[in-house]
């Protein structure tokens, strides 16, 4: 049985538009690196020596498995509506 993932904002409470995949390290690398670039931004930088997950929690954001359906709505929605998750 095939898996999907996506990054949930914790914050807002909702998925992040468009970062959805099929392998759970994959869609935690790639909210990382988006965290770890928006945190450039900011005054207190996230360093570069924390892993996917530090940088994932320090941010508010977790990697959670959802349906197929819930993944196809990730992907292509702007503005993702509230989804019902299961938490890993």
């Amino acid at each position: 049985m095939k898996k999907y993932y996506g990054l949930y904002d914790l914050q807002l409470d909702d998925f992040k538009p468009g970062i959805a995949g099929t392998n759970y390290s994959s869609v935690e690398e790639i909210g990382a690196e988006r965290a770890f670039v928006l945190s450039q931004a900011v005054d207190e930088p996230t360093s570069d020596n924390m892993t996917n997950k530090e940088i994932l929690d320090e941010y508010g954001y977790e990697v959670r498995e959802v349906s197929e359906e819930e993944y196809k709505e990730i992907l292509i929605s702007q503005k993702s509506a509230l989804l019902t998750s299961v938490t890993l």
